[in-house]
């Protein structure tokens, strides 16, 4: 069966080729399918999460942390430790052991 026969569409067969601009955007896209857009926190959210993290810290109860990392939220239960202003981390209990997070990462904080 060759091109010229009856039920093959002509139209299209030129177009099998991709450049590879268009190759390089579809792994791209492939690779981002399903990460988060970190949002942009206002002012009064900012104020929020702050007084709760100033609550969580005083009266050493738990919350829950949404963070944003490599496109992904990852929500964690957490006991607050202290806030180290320098270097604009939060230093957190999880199942008993440290770990810090960047002040700037963090989407959302919620009292358990």
């Amino acid at each position: 069966m060759n091109k010229l026969t009856k039920g093959q569409n002509l139209r299209w067969e030129s177009s099998r080729m991709m450049l590879p601009e268009h190759v390089e955007q579809f792994i791209q896209f492939k690779n981002n399918e399903g990460r988060a857009i970190k949002p942009e926190l206002d002012e009064q959210k900012l104020e929020e999460i702050n007084e709760i993290l100033n609550i969580a810290i005083e009266d050493d109860s738990p919350i829950y942390l949404d963070v944003y990392n490599n496109g992904k939220i990852k929500t964690i239960m957490c006991y607050v430790d202290k806030f180290d202003q320098l270097k604009s981390e939060i230093k957190f209990i999880v199942n008993g052991e440290f770990e810090k997070v960047k002040v700037e990462n963090i989407i959302d904080v919620k009292v358990v």
